[in-house]
């Protein structure tokens, strides 16, 4: 995916379609059972171990899980066992989030959002991760995110030193055909799924 490529123009009720493909994607997402979630989040995370952008990659940005989500945290730990820096998100703000990084997952606490948050203070190391894994209520083929709708990773990633290099995780069942952007969204170097990564 090319992030510089132009996109085309897009129509004025962008912000009210994303709602309804956020709704309906939620509702998908919510009734995967736990044996596909545990299996697929296997599937992904040996996927993504075995991408050459992770393999290099002096410092990733992660993600703590939330149950309905694709859990990362095997590929955390194997990061952090090769010497890998890792970071993880932490909310400061409405729809403001910092990264700090973590030695374990034992060194977190949760947050006002209920997630894990790491404890210790923020690095400077490179003032940005090489790579991110960035989760997403959706993701189309284009590399397009719909988040929750905060606009958290959207201010976070545009607020770096420089551009990172983006992967979108998730569900198969999160892939939607074509997601509705405005200006501000960032668009996804890849998209890692169980069955395909969309480049």
């Amino acid at each position: 995916m090319n992030a510089e490529a132009p996109k085309p123009p897009q129509p004025q009720n962008s912000k009210q379609l994303k709602h309804l493909v956020r709704a309906k994607v939620l509702v998908r997402r919510a009734e995967l059972s736990n044996e596909l979630r545990i299996h697929a989040s296997s599937v992904v995370c040996q996927r993504l171990w075995e991408m050459r952008e992770v393999q290099s990659a002096e410092v990733v940005m992660g993600y703590s899980s939330l149950i309905e989500e694709l859990n990362i945290n095997p590929l955390l730990e194997r990061l952090i066992g090769r010497n890998t820096h890792v970071w993880l998100p932490r909310i400061t703000g409405p729809g403001e989030m910092e990264a700090a990084p973590i030695k374990s997952l034992d060194d977190t606490r949760i947050g006002p959002m209920g997630i894990n948050e790491p404890k210790g203070a923020v690095s400077d190391l490179h003032k940005a991760p090489h790579v991110v894994l960035v989760p997403g209520v959706s993701f189309d083929p284009e590399g397009n995110r719909l988040g929750v709708g905060q606009g958290y990773y959207d201010r976070f990633l545009a607020n770096l030193s420089r551009r990172p290099y983006l992967i979108g995780v998730a569900f198969d069942e999160q892939m939607v055909r074509a997601i509705p952007y405005e200006d501000h969204d960032i668009q996804m170097d890849v998209v890692v799924t169980p069955s395909h990564i969309y480049r």
